[in-house]
């Protein structure tokens, strides 16, 4: 009986051990856990600060779009106005040429009269 008894103690004396071991294993665990969850939370900082500097820069690119946008429609503007007056004057100068041609048939008729 005491045989039996110095076999159960020593069972449960190995159980006790393996219980300790796991004990320390689950502590390392949960340390490691931390940690992890300690990096996870750094890297969600990281990254709203990374989102919010991007959505930044965005805006500011788009602030730039929208201004050369406005430049863009205003060059347009100023070139439709610059060819209509260019066409004026393509026109104005072809009067001027058909005036200047008559003139000079003018001009010719009264040397010829003299």
């Amino acid at each position: 009986m005491e045989k039996i008894l110095n076999q159960i103690l020593t069972e449960i004396q190995g159980i006790k051990k393996e219980v300790s071991d796991f004990k320390g294993e689950m502590t390392g665990f949960k340390q490691e856990m931390t940690e992890f969850k300690q990096e996870m939370t750094e890297f969600k900082q990281e990254m709203t600060e990374f989102k919010q500097e991007t959505e930044e820069k965005l805006d500011k690119v788009d602030s730039k779009i929208e201004n050369m946008d406005k430049k863009i429609e205003v060059i347009y503007d100023k070139t439709a106005d610059l060819v209509e007056g260019q066409n004026e004057i393509k026109s104005d100068l072809g009067k001027v040429e058909t005036v200047t041609a008559s003139n000079w048939q003018d001009i010719i008729k009264l040397k010829s009269i003299k």
